[in-house]
């Protein structure tokens, strides 16, 4: 199910922890680790009753959504190394040109050329989405990885899911239960450990 796989999916917190550990030998902070686990408690609160009731189990799906996160926080953990080098700016121009050629390759390999005919209202609301919800974001992560870590870049990656259902609340008429509210709670106070810095 959709829940169940971003559940899984929003594992890659840890996995970024644990390749600094094993690759930069950097143990994570108590305030990290207390994160992560309020992180967990919010999101498994929240997603957990979108899968209630399904039985029905595919390994394939995990398997894919695990291999998403893992993914996602190779790219946190290595990018984070490469813009000490080149500069978040750069880093960011040179991901999303990657990434655009291979959405791009994958279009002409998969789509015919007819699949280009569409409205003129259709792209451009194509390219809004495409600044505001890609663009700008890869180089505002790219920024925070600079200043941040990616350690603490992933955990407050956990706001997703939050920001998304009270938009969710607000914007569609989607139903707030007071467990989602609950986690919610969780994810925030998870978030907010995180940005604590130690006392010196």
């Amino acid at each position: 199910t959709a829940g169940l796989s971003r559940l899984i999916h929003f594992t890659y917190p840890t996995v970024v922890v644990v390749l600094g550990m094993f690759f930069l030998h950097k143990t994570p902070r108590v305030m990290e680790v207390l994160a992560l686990i309020l992180t967990y408690a919010g999101l498994a609160v929240m997603l957990l009753s979108t899968v209630e009731g399904q039985h029905e189990f595919l390994a394939l799906g995990a398997a894919m959504s695990f291999g998403s996160a893992v993914s996602y926080a190779v790219y946190l953990f290595v990018g984070t190394q490469v813009i000490q080098r080149v500069g978040s700016m750069r880093f960011a121009a040179y991901a999303l040109l990657v990434s655009s050629f291979c959405c791009i390759l994958q279009f002409f390999v998969l789509r015919p050329l007819d699949a280009l005919r569409i409205p003129a209202e259709v792209y451009w609301i194509s390219f809004v989405i495409a600044t505001v919800s890609t663009v700008l974001p890869i180089f505002a992560i790219a920024e925070a990885l600079k200043r941040l870590g990616a350690n603490t870049v992933a955990i407050m990656g956990a706001l997703g899911p939050v920001s998304a259902m009270v938009l969710g609340y607000l914007g569609l008429e989607e139903i707030m239960t007071g467990r989602q509210i609950f986690g919610a709670a969780l994810v925030v106070l998870g978030v907010v450990l995180v940005t604590l810095r130690p006392a010196r």
